[in-house]
């Protein structure tokens, strides 16, 4: 039986702490994994990206001790709640590729790291560039721990500036793990599952080691619009960097680039009147990612209204034939057999919900794709079915998960890279 809204809220909270006082233990590790766990059904519920960035957080702590049993599937999870819930392959690429390095002399993580080898296959397409590779190899750190700055300021607030100091947290944390010698490089503005016009946008800035930075807000002033201001000392960007990306979602028109002086890099937002900003900062890699939103504030949908349109996500396809079975089977076709299979049920004994599939016959769709069909129809939920390893090497038979998709928030589900535009601008 489900567990109601405030019941799962309570339960994900204590388990959540639990784990935090067990870190560090095999106790804690089960704690992280099964906190992890609600939080991504959080997430899939309340229509909420927060939860899972909790997740990530315990998932991370929980697998950097490769002796814990229990520490390498950890790490897999959040490898798996990347590409699965944030769409961030990416980021799953990495996750998955450091495993090996992590546990690859472990013998009872041997399953595990495989797992991990295929995963990194599989998203070969996200994997960063050598360079990238070379400096993420050369850091064992793998926290995940993020700092959030809320910059709610609306309309009513847009003409005061909220300059201040660096985030002392953030300032200590990226001393802590800055390579020594190591300068700091922007080589990356994304903004992942951008559809231009959304009410919602994030925008992920990638660094090539960490880096503290300092936040203001400026109001309008004549022809320049409002402004977010994120100065980085010591740190530079890489030539392929654009001087400008435009953006056009969330309140925000665009992002620009510039070297204010040879040791301090500042990035601007430009944004509308109504524009409302959250800042954190992601490790492994280093990433400082804004959330930004406009409009009115749009409430969670209510748990209790009836759920109207279900969109069912067979994964894999075509050329992407999924995990091999026996007798030739493939994952993409049992995905796609399960999937019609459900939504004969599902009109036989819901006939007042709408049932559509991201796919109706063998063929690949892409992951913005994919979001973009659930987005464009409204969908009140938002399924993968993606059945994965099924038989063991004894013969037996056993589904190890199909599991739910949450993109967080429907606006950026799926995984898109930026397109990167040369040129060098000054903004201010």
């Amino acid at each position: 039986m489900a567990l109601a809204p405030a019941a799962l809220r309570t339960a994900a909270d204590d388990t959540a702490r639990r784990a935090r006082l067990a870190e560090g233990t095999a106790d804690g590790v089960r704690l992280a994994r099964a906190a992890a766990g609600l939080a991504r059904v959080r997430a899939l519920r309340e229509h909420d990206a927060h939860p899972l960035d909790d997740a990530e957080r315990l998932l991370a702590a929980a697998s950097r001790r490769a002796d814990l049993p229990g520490a390498c599937d950890a790490a897999l999870d959040r490898a798996r709640m990347f590409a699965l819930d944030a769409g961030d392959l990416r980021s799953a690429w990495i996750a998955a590729h450091r495993i090996e390095a992590r546990f690859g002399r472990v013998d009872a993580a041997r399953s595990c790291v495989a797992d991990a080898r295929r995963m990194a296959r599989t998203f070969e397409s996200a994997r960063p560039s050598d360079a990238e590779v070379t400096a993420i190899d050369a850091s064992d750190d793998d926290d995940a721990t993020a700092v959030a700055q809320d910059g709610a300021s609306g309309a009513g607030q847009a003409n005061s500036a909220s300059a201040g100091p660096t985030d002392p947290q953030v300032e200590a944390w990226a001393a802590a793990h800055a390579g020594a010698g190591v300068a700091p490089q922007l080589v990356g503005v994304d903004a992942p599952g951008l559809v231009a016009g959304a009410t919602h946008a994030r925008i992920v800035l990638r660094f090539s080691a960490p880096t503290a930075f300092t936040r203001s807000e400026l109001p309008r002033d004549g022809p320049l619009p409002r402004r977010l201001v994120l100065d980085f000392p010591r740190a530079s960007a890489i030539d392929d960097v654009p001087a400008v990306t435009t953006l056009g979602a969330g309140g925000v028109v665009r992002a620009r680039v510039a070297q204010t002086d040879p040791r301090t890099l500042r990035v601007v937002l430009d944004l509308d009147d109504t524009a409302r900003t959250q800042l954190f900062f992601l490790a492994a890699p280093y990433r400082v990612v804004i959330d930004a939103e406009h409009g009115p504030r749009v409430a969670h949908r209510d748990q209790r209204a009836p759920l109207r349109l279900l969109v069912l996500d067979p994964g894999h396809g075509g050329d992407d034939h999924g995990a091999p079975g026996p007798g030739g089977m493939r994952e993409s076709r049992v995905a796609l057999d399960l999937a019609q299979r459900v939504k004969a049920i599902l009109a036989e004994r819901l006939p007042d919900v709408r049932v559509l599939l991201t796919r109706d016959r063998d063929v690949f769709v892409s992951l913005e794709q994919r979001a973009a069909i659930a987005n464009a129809a409204g969908a009140d939920a938002f399924v993968l079915d993606s059945p994965q390893r099924v038989a063991d090497a004894r013969g037996g038979r056993r589904c190890r998960h199909v599991r739910p998709r949450h993109h967080r928030r429907p606006r950026d589900a799926g995984a898109r890279r930026a397109r990167e535009r040369h040129g060098r601008g000054g903004p201010r």
